[in-house]
């Protein structure tokens, strides 16, 4: 994937931006679960070693805490 289909902004709370308009489903799950490894922080133990997985029996994406092992919808 090259640097210029998206762009991260200076501001955190902007999130992620993409600006190109042939964009896939795969480029787009890619660059959400690296801003939710880089940037989001588990609602119950505040740390940010967090991912993203998809369930495919209610067809969800949900975030799992790699420390406290909590999980919720996205």
């Amino acid at each position: 994937v090259s640097q210029s289909r998206y762009w991260f902004s200076e501001s955190i709370s902007d999130g992620l931006i993409i600006h190109y308009n042939r964009v896939t489903i795969n480029e787009i799950t890619m660059w959400m679960r690296k801003y939710i490894s880089e940037y989001v922080l588990c609602k119950v133990c505040k740390h940010g070693n967090t991912e993203m997985v998809r369930d495919s029996n209610i067809r969800k994406w949900y975030v799992k805490c790699k420390d406290c092992n909590a999980e919720y919808t996205i």
